[in-house]
């Protein structure tokens, strides 16, 4: 017996024992997931079916053996969905805490899955520095823990094989995102402010965080798929285990100069001399795409019928986004002019009239990507979009 309040519920092709949530709500409308003796969040289920769709497209590529491993499993809905809706051979789950190995085990086995699971109760640390012995790497690890990542990442790091995948969520956005720069400092190595484009920069410093975290074990990374939610960002991230590809890594890592008045800023990457730039520095954060849009892509055409209409929007945004540095909330800037918004749509489309490139972006439905120099938004919607 498990001694705890649980209900059956069905999530993609997996049947699963979870906490009932009725015992855990802290008020006729919340339900907080932090209160359960076993954490399970059902509001990350899109999260949790796009890492699905992830898993189908490495697990489909042809002559490739593909073992999933997740440190901080929960209730096991992550290893057990793997099992049962994709091509994984294995999987490996760990939780330290008891009660969530008792139960993940009652759900692996209930959906006939346990003879290919190797389960274990260790600090999720331990975990990964067992796997980062060459012999024991797997293809893919999830790495989902309640707050920040930082303290695990670097033995996440070396849990995966090469050319294998990596997945972060990290809930701590409000550090993410520059409101607390002291805390970003020590948990991610880089300093960062809040500003108008902070989704973006929080994406990006997770990213400059793992790329440094990496190199120092002579691994690359390369970002797949990045986006950030209200209270989290994840990351998928490809492990190339050599030393050139650590050097290209680091190469792609720099500062951002914000000027907080004009709202423009301007690039710094390493080695490039920093005496021409005024403003606030940001960083070191990674300068270059976030997502690769072939491996977008492969998502989108594979997937698309089982994934939720807010997931595809998403993955077509990331599809139709510019892969420049930045974005421009239209709200923000109409409040610089002191005039009303205009519509996303309209500003991307004057903007490409104007001859420059333009585009919606992940990080906002009022925000745009686009090519114009950031020292003139001001002056060129004045005189383009909002006239």
């Amino acid at each position: 017996m498990i001694g705890i309040p649980l209900i059956e519920i069905l999530e993609g092709k997996a049947r699963l024992l979870v906490p009932n949530p009725e015992a855990y709500r802290v008020s006729h409308r919340t339900y907080s997931p932090s209160k359960t003796p076993v954490f399970f969040n059902p509001l990350m289920k899109d999260n949790r079916d796009l890492m699905i769709a992830v898993l189908t497209v490495l697990s489909n590529i042809p002559h490739r053996t593909v073992s999933f491993a997740e440190s901080m499993g929960g209730i096991g809905v992550r290893t057990v969905r793997a099992l049962v809706e994709t091509n994984v051979k294995e999987a490996f789950y760990n939780d330290s805490h008891p009660l969530a190995v008792k139960l993940a085990t009652e759900n692996v086995e209930r959906n006939g899955v346990l003879v290919r699971t190797k389960i274990s109760s260790l600090d999720a640390n331990v975990f990964q520095a067992i796997h980062s012995k060459s012999s024991n790497r797997v293809t893919y690890l999830d790495l989902d823990p309640f707050g920040s990542s930082a303290p695990y990442m670097f033995t996440a790091i070396g849990a995966v094989q090469h050319d294998g995948v990596l997945g972060v969520t990290s809930t701590d956005s409000a550090v993410l995102n520059g409101l607390h720069p002291s805390r970003s400092l020590a948990r991610y190595g880089a300093w960062i402010e809040k500003t108008y484009m902070m989704r973006e920069l929080g994406v990006r410093l997770l990213l400059g965080s793992l790329a440094r975290m990496a190199s120092s074990q002579d691994v690359g990374i390369v970002p797949l798929i990045s986006y950030c939610e209200s209270y989290y960002v994840r990351v998928y991230v490809k492990i190339l285990r050599n030393k050139r590809e650590a050097r290209l890594s680091i190469s792609k890592l720099g500062f951002v100069y914000y000027d907080e008045e004009s709202l423009s800023w301007t690039l710094a990457r390493f080695g490039e001399t920093t005496r021409r730039y005024t403003g606030k520095p940001i960083g070191p954060i990674w300068t270059a795409p976030y997502c690769d849009k072939n491996f977008v892509r492969k998502i989108y055409d594979s997937s698309k019928g089982c994934l939720s209409p807010r997931v595809i929007k998403l993955l077509e945004v990331m599809l139709e986004e510019l892969d420049s540095f930045g974005y421009i909330p239209l709200p923000l800037i109409a409040k610089k002019l002191k005039t009303n918004p205009v519509a996303t749509a309209t500003a991307v489309e004057k903007i490409r009239e104007a001859g420059y490139e333009a585009s919606p972006t992940i990080f906002g439905s009022d925000c745009i990507k686009t090519g114009i120099p950031p020292y003139e938004y001001l002056q060129f919607f004045k005189t383009n979009v909002l006239s």
